[in-house]
């Protein structure tokens, strides 16, 4: 599932090109119809197969959710609109959660979301270390201090 979360916002009714962070588009709509497969609609520039696209997560101030575009075709209405199939996690919705986390050397408060697949100390553990933590149920590093050893 991690394969699929930037840690990075997207705004809301936009789509970004992940190779470029300076082209967006207008986002008209996200489907899927299969498990692992999502359709994205746009409006813009459009993206080349192969591309990845990042685009936010319903209820999420922090995350984004990376597709990469398997096809594209242009559509007919409206003008500069497209539909890409992309690659994705095998779920529709996500339990985006969030956690007050505290450095267990500097003590520093950090606010960080998670996606729950399962158990929700697990994933949230498994995100943290997706961040550059050094984290486990008995102990939390941050970033900043588990670079410095």
């Amino acid at each position: 599932m991690l394969d699929y979360i930037l840690y990075k916002k997207t705004p809301p009714g936009r789509v970004r090109f992940q190779a470029e962070s300076d082209v967006d588009c207008e986002l008209l709509g996200v489907s899927s119809f299969e498990l692992g497969v999502f359709e994205v609609k746009g409006k813009g520039a459009q993206p080349a197969s192969g591309a990845s696209l990042l685009l936010p997560i319903k209820g999420s101030k922090q995350m984004s959710l990376i597709l990469p575009v398997m096809s594209v075709e242009p559509l007919i209405t409206p003008l500069g609109a497209w539909s890409a199939r992309c690659k994705g996690p095998n779920q529709a919705q996500f339990d985006v959660r969030s956690a007050d986390i505290v450095c267990d050397e500097c003590s520093t408060h950090y606010e960080m979301e998670f996606v729950v697949v399962g158990d929700v100390q697990l994933a949230a553990i498994e995100a943290m270390n997706h961040q550059g933590w050094q984290a486990s149920l008995e102990q939390q590093i941050c970033p900043n201090c588990n670079n410095k050893g």
